[in-house]
């Protein structure tokens, strides 16, 4: 049996007396139950008597930063004594007690019975690297994974990563990475945290190429997405394909100057494309299939590139195109020239107009004066999917419309900006780099309506996959939409929500962020929200608050920062419903900041009180008469007066926020590219001090 002896200690602790008061015994637990998060008490007499409950020590398996597989010893707290649920909810349980940290299947615990049947939660994914990307021709390519894991410690979410390549004949080309990368986009200033690979794919075949990962996780098994992921393509993170040695593969390029002139030409030249060019978008696309078909023997847009020259360009109806195996790009021309190139709507109700895989990139997407209609949509499943890179949402005077960018498939954001864009009501949204404002003066202008989490268009109750929303600058000022919103069932694959800066701008009696609450009943299971900084109103994580609500809904919540933290259940609903328990009580919770406390202005835990019933350790919680002082340099956020936005979220040097050891740091790098200290002046949150 191997003892690393690394210890991150008690994961949530309820407030202990001043003196220490009388502790039980260390390791006088009986038994953990099957739930993985409630034990029972091996001496009910001795735990009526204690107020501090004391201590479990949990024998885990991981893995070290070489993909190693390791045990380790890890010391859990006991937080309190289980209550019964309602209407009893005064009564405490004989010999019943909560853990600060789940306890999985087969661990082994000192002194007592392991009963749990929980497995060890999965990683949550993004390929930062999109699917049906290409590399270069000589075959080289930098894969990016971010990861987010409910075990996440010493500045990493999880121990290593293993990138393996193959296009199915020759010798995989693999690498394990332990260290962690930082992408800072220029557009935005905005930075995300991962894990890269520079790998030289020489030795494999010109054409399709498969990318797989194993995630070795500090605790748990490892998790290789070929065999332990949804089989591609999926809304939730898998292996992805990418297009090894283009020219080879064979690349046409299309230009368009939205007037047209002499003989319009296809070329692999783009010199020559460029002298010789379109007057529309479908024009091009319509010339490029027929090259294709007659060069390289396949009748679709598969490898072709059309460029915009700088001019304002209508998008028409051009679904009917194949987009074959790896699509189409849209790009400006000169992409020193975006702000001058500009992809507009037909003005027009269409839908189904744009085809199943395409990647916009260094553009402003503009809507027309009309802006009632609809402007990216396909329809799409699984194997549709939108890259938008770099472009610039561009309402241009329009009022709200909530799905001007619509049913996309796989949509994927990568350093936008703008705001206005309304819903994108697409499965298998993955963000990074991104920073969407409300940016019109017309009232109620916005990112809104359920817009960033992976829902399905039509389904009710709307299912979620697997989702993962990494660091971004959201800011809202509507006053009856939320700026995130996650509802329906969450399976085992989980969701993350990781890095970000949510700004409310406009105060209302709408929450900023509501994760699979306010009425949803589905399950949530995996649901990982760490590092984030939520102001301007309140967040609702994971409520049972519908009579008949029973499904299991657990989470980690750790390092965040929020104006006021919410979670209803049994005694709220009157139904007895204890399905988010570990949620109610911060199971895996550690070192947030609850600035205002909740909305029912409860700041001491208790029973059913929406704060929680246990303050996990290292957590702070203020109230509206004494909110805790963030320090933050230019705070931009809803005060109890509209903001025009986009603050400053550095804290301090008189922030009251919890401050971190390195060994509670998840991830190396903030989200503005600011070193993670290890020296324990880390601060939670999304921005890190100077």
């Amino acid at each position: 049996m191997l003892m690393f002896g690394l210890s991150i200690g008690p994961v949530a602790i309820d407030t202990v007396p001043a003196g220490g008061g009388v502790v039980a015994p260390v390791s006088v637990l009986a038994a953990v139950n099957a739930n993985g998060w409630s034990a029972r008490h091996a001496d009910p007499v001795a735990l009526a008597a204690a107020t501090d409950l004391g201590q479990v020590t949990v024998l885990r398996a991981g893995f070290d930063a070489s993909g190693t597989a390791r045990q380790f010893e890890e010391s859990l707290q006991l937080t309190k004594r289980l209550r019964q649920p309602f209407p009893t909810q005064a009564t405490l349980t004989p010999d019943q007690v909560v853990l600060s940290d789940f306890i999985y299947a087969g661990e082994t615990v000192t002194g007592a019975t392991n009963g749990s049947t929980l497995a060890a939660p999965v990683p949550v994914c993004l390929w930062m690297t999109p699917d049906l990307g290409w590399t270069t021709d000589a075959g080289a390519v930098t894969l990016r994974l971010a990861v987010a894991h409910a075990h996440a410690r010493n500045g990493r979410p999880v121990a290593a990563v293993r990138f393996i390549v193959s296009d199915g004949v020759n010798t995989p080309v693999e690498q394990t990475v332990s260290a962690m990368s930082t992408t800072t986009y220029a557009k935005t200033g905005l930075s995300a945290p991962h894990f890269a690979a520079s790998l030289n794919l020489a030795g494999l075949n010109a054409g399709p190429v498969t990318v797989d990962a194993i995630i070795y996780p500090w605790v748990g098994q490892a998790y290789r997405l070929s065999l332990d992921a949804p089989a591609y393509p999926s809304f939730t993170t898998t292996t992805i394909r990418l297009l090894n040695k283009p020219a080879a593969y064979g690349v046409a390029y299309a230009y368009v100057n939205a007037v047209g002139g002499g003989t319009p030409t296809i070329s692999t030249n783009p010199t020559t494309a460029a002298a010789n060019p379109y007057s529309t978008v479908a024009a091009a696309s319509t010339a490029l299939v027929a090259f294709n078909t007659a060069t390289f023997g396949r009748a679709n847009m598969s490898g072709g590139v059309i460029r915009l020259t700088p001019a304002v360009h209508v998008l028409t109806n051009w679904s009917s195109r194949s987009s074959g195996d790896f699509g189409v790009v849209i790009e400006a021309a000169d992409p020193a020239a975006k702000a001058s190139t500009i992809l507009t709507d037909a003005g027009v109700a269409t839908n189904n107009v744009t085809p199943s895989r395409t990647w916009f990139r260094n553009l402003v997407m503009r809507r027309s004066a009309n802006g009632s209609f609809i402007f990216l949509d396909n329809n799409g499943g699984t194997a549709q999917q939108c890259v938008l890179e770099n472009i610039t949402f561009d309402a241009n005077g329009t009022s709200v419309y909530n799905a001007w960018i619509y049913r996309l498939g796989r949509l994927i954001l990568i350093e936008c900006d703008g705001g206005n864009v309304g819903q994108t009501s697409s499965q298998g949204v993955v963000t990074h780099g991104v920073t969407l404002l409300g940016t019109n003066a017309a009232p109620g202008s916005q990112w809104v309506n359920h817009t960033l989490c992976c829902r399905m268009a039509g389904a009710s109750p709307q299912p979620t996959a697997a989702c993962f929303i990494g660091w971004n600058f959201l800011s809202n000022n509507s006053t009856a939409s939320p700026a995130v919103s996650g509802g329906g069932a969450l399976d085992f694959r989980g969701f993350a929500f990781v890095g970000n800066v949510v700004e409310g701008r406009a105060g209302g009696p709408t929450a900023l962020v509501t994760l699979f609450a306010d009425g949803v009943t589905g399950s949530a299971l995996n649901a990982v929200m760490m590092d984030n900084t939520v102001l301007g109103e309140r967040l609702n994580f994971l409520y049972s608050d519908v009579s008949g609500a029973t499904a299991l809904k657990q989470g980690v919540f750790r390092n965040n920062v929020v104006q006021q933290y919410n979670c209803k259940t049994d005694v709220f609903a009157g139904n007895g419903a204890t399905g988010n328990w570990p949620v109610a009580f911060q199971v895996g919770f550690a070192n947030n900041a609850m600035l205002r406390g909740a909305n029912d202005s409860s700041q001491t835990p208790g029973t059913g009180q929406w704060i929680g019933e246990v303050r996990a350790r290292g957590t702070v919680v203020g109230s509206n008469a004494s909110p805790i002082n963030a320090a933050f340099v230019n705070p931009q956020y809803f005060q109890g007066t509209a903001t025009p936005g986009e603050g400053d979220y550095t804290p301090g040097p008189a922030t009251a926020l919890p401050f971190l050891t390195a060994s509670d740091t998840t991830q190396p790098f903030d989200l503005l590219g600011r070193a993670v200290p290890a020296n324990g002046s880390a601060v939670a949150g999304a921005v890190q001090m100077v």
